[in-house]
């Protein structure tokens, strides 16, 4: 049997791996890193929702609790401690907490329509109007009561910036009822809350 020149010179091109796994490395590494960069901002992701709504709860919490009035000094301790809740998170320059109180009014028609009695929010411009109230799914509530509603918004942005994923909105809504009286006033001097 006779071999050509450059039919040996192949058959040991094919057989020769030195360098092979440097080609390997080159081809999975950048997909690897891919994979761990985009699942930790991900996680990130996650974990700034979890302080959203564990920011929105606590709020609501505290508000249950009140036994007087509400009032600007108490809105303005509770947007503090919505962003101390949210951390780094609360930086952005949307990040908002909105307090308001809704009212389910005796009617003489039967229908059970919840009426906005006030809103505070640490940003003017997200303040709560009757429209908000209507358009939110909120549970039933008996006539001549109220329920509180904490909404606390921001956007997540991710550290490193991949096509694959983008700025998020988050926004989280919590309703309870008060615990020591079945409506929470709001002061005369309102600041950033109004009726």
């Amino acid at each position: 049997m006779e071999y050509s020149l450059s039919s040996m010179r192949q058959s040991s091109f094919f057989r020769d791996v030195k360098g092979v796994a440097a080609i390997e490395f080159a081809i999975v590494f950048p997909v690897l890193l891919l994979l761990f960069l985009a699942t930790s901002v991900l996680v990130e992701g996650f974990r700034t929702k979890r302080l959203h709504e564990r920011a929105a709860f606590t709020i609501v919490d505290l508000v249950t609790r009140q036994q007087n009035v509400m009032d600007e000094e108490a809105a303005q301790e509770l947007y503090l401690i919505g962003q101390a809740l949210v951390g780094p998170a609360a930086d952005t320059n949307d990040f908002t907490v909105v307090i308001a109180s809704a009212i389910n009014e005796f009617s003489t028609n039967g229908n059970s329509d919840l009426s906005l009695l006030w809103s505070c929010a640490s940003n003017p411009s997200s303040h709560f109007q009757q429209q908000h109230i209507d358009d939110l799914e909120l549970p039933e509530v008996p006539e001549g009561q109220a329920i509180l509603i904490t909404q606390v918004t921001g956007t997540y942005k991710p550290i490193f910036k991949l096509d694959l994923i983008s700025d998020i909105d988050l926004q989280e809504t919590t309703v309870r009822r008060p615990r020591f009286l079945s409506v929470i006033p709001l002061d005369e001097e309102r600041g950033s809350c109004r009726e």
